[in-house]
Formats: structure tokens, C-alpha cells, sequence
């Protein structure tokens, strides 16, 4: 992202729709817009502040909500917001944010926003929506699905993140077995064979019969 300082402002008018109003989400009655449509316009004003500052392939998602609904809007009038950046932590931007209708208050209060790498974004929710692909392992969101997919031939990638945590848990284990540090289960047996040490050569085959055996 490009340097910004604290202070920029967005001002946008947006016409609210029927499907916006808190009856039409199950509030019977209550034809005001409802208070996750108005988050979402606020929501929408930060987007459109910064977004002429991001690099290609960068985006933003919201990461922090902190809201007062202090007002009623109607479809009648449009909804005017006004957002203003307050603080730039690393990739953390804060937003002050209002909605407004006809001068009146509507909602008030502040939005977080992170700057992302989009395709890396994309990558984590890839092996839900795109079943002929390569399942791309990120170490947080393997389901039973995916791992019946791989049985039946699905391809399989790791993310570059994941593999430099795999890397650094692996460094982890040659320490202990370079330096005959006890481990249960690891640098040693299970159960009764607690106290017998394991070889690195014997390591791999052990921790094979140990999932196999518990499988």
C-alpha cells in the first residue's frame, strides 16, 4: 500500500433498498434500514477511501466494528456517510465513520480495516470452492471432505506460509535429537518404553506405526 497519513476523507451518498429495511431481514414492521445494511455503506466508504492506494493485488477486509445506531433512516432520502482515516498501524488502517439522513445522525462510531494480499486470501478458501483444483494446505481449514477428495486423487499444494511453519517445526526436532533432549514420544518410546531413547533413523518408522496403530 502507499504511504498515507491520518486525516484522509471519503463523503459518498447512497440510496438505501427495500431489501435493506430491518423488515425485510425478519423484524417485522420495522421499515427503517436495518443496522447491517448501514454498516455495510460505512463499510463500503472505507473501501472506496483507500482503495486508490493499494498495489496490484492488494485489497482490504474489515477486521473491527464498533457502532452506535443513534438514529432511524428511511428509503425516502438518501444515507449519506463520511468516513475519516484515523490511524495507520502497519497494514491496520481505523476509520472514523458517520451516516447521516437529511442532517441527522444515523450511525457513529469507528471501523478497522486490514490491508490484504488478495491471492493469498483467495488460497484458504480455495479447497471449499474449487473441488478440481489443488487442495492448497494451510494448516487451518482441512475438512473431512478435502481429505476424501485427496484419497481419490485430488492434487495437493502447500501454501508458502504453511511450509515455513512446517520448516521451523522440523528444525525443532532435529535440535532435540541432535542434542539429547527427551521428548515423549518423540526423541523417546510410549507408555512402558518411555525411558528407551529412539534414533533419528528409527524416528520416522515409529511415528508411522504410532498413527497407523491409533488409526
Amino acid at each position: 500500500m502507499k504511504p498515507v497519513e491520518p486525516g484522509l476523507r471519503h463523503a459518498g451518498s447512497v440510496r438505501a433498498r427495500p431489501t435493506d429495511l430491518a423488515s425485510a431481514i425478519g423484524n417485522a414492521g420495522v421499515d427503517v434500514v436495518s443496522s447491517p445494511a448501514t454498516i455495510g455503506y460505512l463499510e463500503m466508504a472505507c473501501v472506496r477511501a483507500v482503495e486508490h492506494l493499494f498495489e496490484p493485488g492488494e485489497a482490504s477486509v474489515g477486521a473491527g466494528f464498533e457502532f452506535r445506531h443513534v438514529g432511524a433512516a428511511n428509503l425516502e432520502l438518501p444515507l449519506d456517510t463520511v468516513v475519516t482515516l484515523l490511524e495507520v498501524d502497519g497494514t491496520m488502517l481505523t476509520f472514523d465513520c458517520l451516516a447521516s439522513q437529511a442532517g441527522r445522525p444515523i450511525m457513529t462510531g469507528r471501523h478497522v480495516r486490514a490491508v490484504i494480499d488478495l491471492e493469498r486470501l483467495l488460497a484458504r478458501i480455495k479447497p471449499a470452492a474449487a473441488a478440481g483444483g489443488p487442495l492448497v494446505l494451510t494448516g487451518q481449514a482441512l475438512t473431512a471432505a478435502d481429505v476424501d477428495a485427496v484419497a481419490h486423487g485430488r492434487p495437493v499444494a502447500l501454501e508458502p506460509s504453511t511450509q515455513e511453519a512446517m520448516q521451523r517445526g522440523r528444525d525443532v526436532v532435529e535440535r532435540y535429537f541432535d542434542e539429547g533432549i527427551a521428548a515423549y514420544g518423540l526423541t523417546t518410546g510410549l507408555g512402558v518404553r518411555a525411558t528407551e531413547r529412539l534414533s533419528k533413523e528409527d524416528a520416522a518408522g515409529f511415528s508411522y506405526r504410532t498413527v497407523r496403530g491409533r488409526a
